[in-house]
């Protein structure tokens, strides 16, 4: 498991992304939507762990960590809300009056 300070750049190599995302927007989206799905991922890792550990140390360890994992994917669907909220919709050339 890697920890979270280690955590990678890229979760999710661009050549996994799903072939329905085509298009450099609709890619950021599925990139960004794949790295909170990871990070939901590892938060469930952790809290089954940390129900099969067998001190109360190591438990709460675990439980830290599948925190802070909701925490990361938190973080990283409100990046795509205000990335979101930037981007013009792709409608085509606009008429400037």
């Amino acid at each position: 498991m890697t920890p979270l300070g280690a955590m990678p750049s890229a979760i999710v190599p661009a050549a996994l992304v799903d072939r329905m995302c085509l298009g450099r927007r609709k890619r950021q989206f599925c990139v960004m939507a794949n790295r909170v799905e990871e990070c939901l991922r590892k938060a469930e890792q952790c809290e089954r762990a940390g129900s099969l550990a067998f001190t109360l140390e190591a438990r709460l360890m675990f439980y830290g960590l599948a925190q802070q994992w909701r925490d990361v994917a938190d973080c990283f669907e409100e990046i795509e809300r205000q990335l979101a909220a930037k981007r013009e919709p792709d409608d085509g050339p606009r008429l400037e009056e």
